[in-house]
């Protein structure tokens, strides 16, 4: 299963302007110089309007690891209940000391085999920053969401094609340059993950008008955007 954030329906996509400066041929050139291809949006899907415990579990958990023991390896035995308890409180201290955060998710088949994984992102002063925020993608796994891609300086949205590489949609998201400049780029699944930051190798410029669905798209007013705890709800 897989969290994804989504733009309104029918929502268009306002094209990037290119650089005014550069043809992507000189060193130094930006890189949108050589990426004049936009995708085509088909539809947009809006992000689920009820918050998800799941979902901010998982996300806690990938945000902010946390171990119960010190540098000397001294700490709670593992798996007690004083070690849980221990992990709960350095996650939660770890996730205020980010400041006020938010998540937006949906859920889309990645891999064709039946089963949704969880697309999510999160925005906060403490985990975003000019070039974007995070993008996590979630897989059920024994009935849990374990992480399986993490993508840093994702900006909305994030555009699911129908084409596929190693068993897996490729995605389209945007890469920032400075204000009002930059491009799209294509995010081909690798066969263990998708790339973990869309403006550097394997992502590449998309050169050609994929079409697909669109999510995780900001919502005026915030809509869609959930308020993420950081007291994680025990089962």
């Amino acid at each position: 299963m897989a969290i994804l954030l989504a733009v309104a329906a029918g929502l268009m996509l306002q094209p990037l302007t290119a650089a005014a400066e550069g043809t992507g041929d000189e060193p130094g050139d930006p890189p949108q110089a050589r990426s004049a291809a936009e995708p085509q949006v088909l539809r947009s899907v809006p992000p689920l309007a009820t918050p998800d415990p799941a979902v901010e579990k998982a996300l806690l958990h990938a945000l902010f690891p946390a171990s119960a023991v010190d540098a000397d390896g001294h700490g709670p035995d593992h798996g007690t209940q004083e070690w849980k308890q221990a992990r709960r409180h350095i996650r939660a201290q770890a996730c205020l000391n980010a400041g006020n955060l938010r998540y937006a998710y949906n859920r889309v088949d990645l891999n064709g085999d039946g089963s949704e994984e969880v697309v999510a992102t999160v925005i906060g002063p403490m985990v975003c920053g000019t070039g974007g925020c995070p993008l996590l993608i979630f897989q059920s796994q024994h009935g849990t969401l374990e992480p399986i891609s993490r993508m840093t300086l994702f900006k909305d949205p994030l555009i699911v094609t129908d084409r596929v590489r190693s068993g897996w949609k490729e995605l389209i998201s945007r890469v920032r340059i400075n204000a009002g400049h930059g491009y799209y780029a294509l995010l081909a699944h690798n066969g263990s993950s998708y790339p973990t930051n869309p403006s550097t190798p394997p992502a590449e410029p998309l050169q050609e008008a994929l079409r697909g669905t669109a999510y995780l798209g900001w919502q005026e007013g915030g809509s869609g955007y959930h308020p993420l705890p950081c007291a994680e709800k025990r089962p």
